[in-house]
C-alpha cells in the first residue's frame, strides 16, 4: 500500500446535517466515515454534527467507522484528541476491514504504544497482538503494510490531529 487512505482534518465548524455554525466551546460530534472518491479510491472523513442533530437520528449516508463527542475549538487552538477519546476511535473501528480504517485503526496502534497505553505482546501474520497496560485481554491490529513513505506520512497527518507532532 502507497497511500494512507485517509486525510484527517480540523473538525469542520458547521453542521455536516443541518449546515448550522458551530460555535468554539460548543459540544459537538465527531464522526468519522468512509467515503469513496471520485477516483475510485475508499477515504476516511471527518464529519461534525451538532449534539442534538446527531441524537436525533442525523447520520452521513456512508458507513460511521467511528464517532466521538468532543468541543469545538478555538479557530487557532492547536488540534488535538484526547487519548480516552482516540482509545474509543480505536476500540470502535475493530472489525472493519475497510482498507482506510484498518490503517487509521494501525496508526492509532502505534500512537498509543508510543504513550504506552497499548503494550505489544507479539506478532501473529500480518497482526500485532497487544494489550492495554495494567488490563486483561488482547485486541489485534491488521498490519497494513505501508511504505516507508506512506506511512511517514499518515503519521504526520494523524500526529496533527491529535496534538503530537507527529505520530511516529
Amino acid at each position: 500500500m502507497t497511500s494512507p487512505g485517509f486525510e484527517l482534518t480540523r473538525p469542520a465548524d458547521t453542521c455536516h446535517a443541518s449546515g448550522a455554525a458551530i460555535e468554539p466551546g460548543t459540544p459537538y460530534v465527531a464522526v468519522l466515515t468512509e467515503v469513496v472518491g471520485e477516483d475510485g479510491e475508499a477515504r476516511v472523513e471527518r464529519l461534525s454534527y451538532l449534539i442534538e442533530t446527531f441524537e436525533n437520528g442525523s447520520r452521513p449516508e456512508t458507513p460511521v467507522l467511528a464517532a466521538w463527542r468532543s468541543v469545538m475549538p478555538e479557530p487557532n487552538a492547536a488540534p488535538s484528541l484526547p487519548l480516552g477519546d482516540l482509545r474509543d476511535v480505536f476500540e470502535q473501528l475493530e472489525g472493519t476491514d475497510a482498507a482506510a480504517a484498518v490503517t487509521l485503526r494501525y496508526l492509532i496502534a502505534l500512537v498509543l504504544m508510543r504513550k504506552k497505553k497499548l503494550v505489544l505482546q507479539r506478532t501473529e501474520g500480518e497482526e500485532l497482538v497487544l494489550s492495554y497496560r495494567g488490563e486483561d485481554g488482547e485486541t489485534r491490529v491488521v498490519d497494513p503494510k505501508l511504505d516507508h513513505e506512506a506511512l511517514a506520512e499518515a503519521s504526520e497527518r494523524l500526529g496533527d490531529l491529535i496534538g503530537i507532532g507527529g505520530a511516529s
